[in-house]
Protein backbone atom coordinates (compact mmCIF):
# COMPACT_ATOMS: atom_id res chain seq x y z
CA UNK A 1 0.00 0.00 0.00
CA UNK A 2 2.66 2.33 0.98
CA UNK A 3 4.99 1.65 -2.28
CA UNK A 4 1.73 2.24 -4.91
CA UNK A 5 1.22 5.87 -3.10
CA UNK A 6 5.01 7.04 -3.27
CA UNK A 7 4.63 5.59 -7.10
CA UNK A 8 1.63 8.09 -7.33
CA UNK A 9 3.11 10.67 -6.32
CA UNK A 10 6.27 10.31 -7.84
CA UNK A 11 4.17 10.73 -11.39
CA UNK A 12 1.97 13.58 -10.08
CA UNK A 13 4.96 15.49 -9.61
CA UNK A 14 6.49 14.69 -12.79
CA UNK A 15 3.20 15.96 -14.43
CA UNK A 16 3.42 19.19 -12.71
CA UNK A 17 6.51 19.84 -13.86
CA UNK A 18 5.90 18.52 -17.25
CA UNK A 19 2.76 21.31 -17.20
CA UNK A 20 5.31 24.50 -15.83
CA UNK A 21 7.61 24.11 -18.48
CA UNK A 22 6.42 26.91 -21.82
CA UNK A 23 7.35 25.65 -25.01
CA UNK A 24 7.17 29.40 -25.97
CA UNK A 25 8.18 32.69 -24.21
CA UNK A 26 8.39 36.56 -24.85
CA UNK A 27 10.77 38.08 -23.39
CA UNK A 28 9.76 40.57 -20.96
CA UNK A 29 11.35 42.99 -17.82
CA UNK A 30 13.34 42.81 -16.28
CA UNK A 31 16.47 41.52 -18.59
CA UNK A 32 19.96 41.95 -18.75
CA UNK A 33 22.43 41.68 -22.14
CA UNK A 34 25.56 40.36 -21.64
CA UNK A 35 28.41 40.44 -23.98
CA UNK A 36 32.12 40.07 -23.95
CA UNK A 37 34.75 42.26 -24.09
CA UNK A 38 34.46 42.06 -28.07
CA UNK A 39 30.92 42.42 -28.74
CA UNK A 40 29.16 41.64 -32.34
CA UNK A 41 28.62 44.53 -34.01
CA UNK A 42 25.57 47.19 -33.55
CA UNK A 43 24.68 45.76 -29.76
CA UNK A 44 24.13 49.13 -28.54
CA UNK A 45 21.64 49.78 -31.29
CA UNK A 46 20.25 46.25 -30.17
CA UNK A 47 20.20 47.04 -26.80
CA UNK A 48 18.24 50.29 -27.39
CA UNK A 49 15.72 48.61 -29.67
CA UNK A 50 15.29 45.76 -26.96
CA UNK A 51 14.82 48.58 -24.61
CA UNK A 52 12.32 50.44 -26.12
CA UNK A 53 10.16 46.89 -26.77
CA UNK A 54 10.29 46.07 -23.33
CA UNK A 55 9.89 49.07 -21.79
CA UNK A 56 13.52 50.34 -20.48
CA UNK A 57 14.16 48.01 -17.60
CA UNK A 58 17.13 46.18 -18.58
CA UNK A 59 20.61 46.16 -18.00
CA UNK A 60 23.77 45.78 -20.19
CA UNK A 61 27.36 44.15 -18.59
CA UNK A 62 29.90 43.96 -21.34
CA UNK A 63 33.86 44.64 -21.98
CA UNK A 64 35.00 41.74 -19.56
CA UNK A 65 36.45 38.51 -20.94
CA UNK A 66 37.23 35.29 -18.56
CA UNK A 67 37.43 35.77 -14.70
CA UNK A 68 37.21 39.41 -15.31
CA UNK A 69 33.48 38.98 -16.74
CA UNK A 70 32.71 36.50 -13.72
CA UNK A 71 33.69 39.05 -11.20
CA UNK A 72 31.32 41.45 -13.36
CA UNK A 73 28.41 38.65 -13.11
CA UNK A 74 28.87 37.98 -9.59
CA UNK A 75 28.75 41.84 -8.37
CA UNK A 76 25.21 41.58 -10.12
CA UNK A 77 24.49 37.91 -9.74
CA UNK A 78 21.27 38.43 -7.68
CA UNK A 79 19.81 40.53 -10.48
CA UNK A 80 20.95 38.60 -13.20
CA UNK A 81 19.30 35.43 -11.57
CA UNK A 82 15.56 37.49 -11.43
CA UNK A 83 15.62 38.58 -14.79
CA UNK A 84 15.56 37.03 -18.40
CA UNK A 85 19.51 37.24 -19.71
CA UNK A 86 20.35 37.20 -23.27
CA UNK A 87 24.37 36.14 -23.85
CA UNK A 88 25.46 38.21 -27.57
CA UNK A 89 28.50 36.62 -28.47
CA UNK A 90 30.36 36.26 -31.74
CA UNK A 91 30.15 32.80 -33.45
CA UNK A 92 34.38 32.44 -32.87
CA UNK A 93 35.62 29.42 -30.73
CA UNK A 94 37.68 31.62 -28.83
CA UNK A 95 34.84 34.22 -27.73
CA UNK A 96 32.62 31.10 -26.74
CA UNK A 97 35.58 29.47 -24.76
CA UNK A 98 36.54 32.97 -23.15
CA UNK A 99 33.26 32.22 -21.07
CA UNK A 100 34.39 28.92 -19.57
CA UNK A 101 35.01 29.91 -16.32
CA UNK A 102 31.07 31.45 -16.12
CA UNK A 103 29.61 28.33 -17.73
CA UNK A 104 31.19 26.16 -15.21
CA UNK A 105 30.57 27.96 -12.64
CA UNK A 106 26.73 29.07 -13.33
CA UNK A 107 25.65 26.74 -15.90
CA UNK A 108 22.31 27.75 -15.17
CA UNK A 109 23.00 30.77 -16.52
CA UNK A 110 24.48 30.21 -20.19
CA UNK A 111 22.06 27.21 -22.16
CA UNK A 112 24.74 25.83 -24.63
CA UNK A 113 27.09 23.22 -24.13
CA UNK A 114 30.19 23.75 -25.96
CA UNK A 115 29.18 20.92 -28.16
CA UNK A 116 26.22 22.78 -29.04
CA UNK A 117 28.11 25.99 -29.92
CA UNK A 118 30.82 24.04 -32.07
CA UNK A 119 27.65 22.16 -34.18
CA UNK A 120 25.29 25.05 -34.56
CA UNK A 121 28.24 28.53 -34.45
CA UNK A 122 28.11 27.84 -38.50
CA UNK A 123 24.82 29.17 -38.69
CA UNK A 124 24.85 32.99 -37.51
CA UNK A 125 22.78 34.64 -36.51
CA UNK A 126 21.88 31.66 -34.36
CA UNK A 127 19.07 32.33 -31.63
CA UNK A 128 18.60 29.80 -28.56
CA UNK A 129 16.14 30.61 -25.54
CA UNK A 130 15.50 27.78 -22.84
CA UNK A 131 13.53 28.22 -19.78
CA UNK A 132 14.80 28.33 -16.16
CA UNK A 133 11.80 26.24 -14.37
CA UNK A 134 13.67 27.60 -10.55
CA UNK A 135 13.76 30.88 -11.20
CA UNK A 136 11.12 31.35 -14.17
CA UNK A 137 13.50 33.27 -16.60
CA UNK A 138 14.40 32.68 -20.00
CA UNK A 139 17.62 32.34 -20.86
CA UNK A 140 19.11 33.09 -23.76
CA UNK A 141 22.38 32.69 -26.45
CA UNK A 142 22.67 35.17 -29.62
CA UNK A 143 25.48 34.12 -31.83
CA UNK A 144 26.13 36.61 -34.18
CA UNK A 145 28.41 38.73 -35.65
CA UNK A 146 26.50 41.79 -35.94
CA UNK A 147 23.51 42.55 -33.58
CA UNK A 148 20.54 42.77 -35.90
CA UNK A 149 18.04 46.02 -35.04
CA UNK A 150 15.21 43.81 -36.42
CA UNK A 151 15.88 40.89 -34.53
CA UNK A 152 15.70 42.88 -31.32
CA UNK A 153 12.44 43.89 -32.19
CA UNK A 154 11.35 40.57 -33.08
CA UNK A 155 12.56 39.27 -29.55
CA UNK A 156 10.69 42.36 -27.76
CA UNK A 157 7.21 41.53 -29.17
CA UNK A 158 6.78 37.78 -30.42
CA UNK A 159 6.80 34.32 -28.24
CA UNK A 160 9.36 32.60 -29.27
CA UNK A 161 10.09 29.00 -28.97
CA UNK A 162 11.91 27.46 -26.42
CA UNK A 163 15.07 24.38 -26.31
CA UNK A 164 15.14 25.22 -30.26
CA UNK A 165 18.01 26.28 -32.41
CA UNK A 166 17.13 28.97 -34.67
CA UNK A 167 18.42 31.29 -37.60
CA UNK A 168 17.91 34.74 -38.34
CA UNK A 169 17.58 35.05 -41.73
CA UNK A 170 15.65 38.07 -43.99
CA UNK A 171 13.78 39.11 -40.73
CA UNK A 172 13.03 35.68 -39.80
CA UNK A 173 13.54 33.04 -37.06
CA UNK A 174 13.74 30.06 -38.80
CA UNK A 175 14.29 26.24 -37.05
CA UNK A 176 17.97 24.78 -37.63
CA UNK A 177 17.01 21.27 -38.75
CA UNK A 178 20.66 18.88 -38.59
CA UNK A 179 20.18 16.74 -41.64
Amino acid sequence: MIVISVIMILTFSESIATIEQPTVWKLQAPWWLITEKTSPEGFREFRKILGKSLGNNGSLLGGYSGHFLVERVEKHLKSIRRSNTIFLILPEVKEFEALKELREKYPELFPISSEEFKRFSKFPPLVYLTYDIETEKMRGVIIADKANSSLAEILGKKGLPLNTFLRYEKGQLKEIKEK
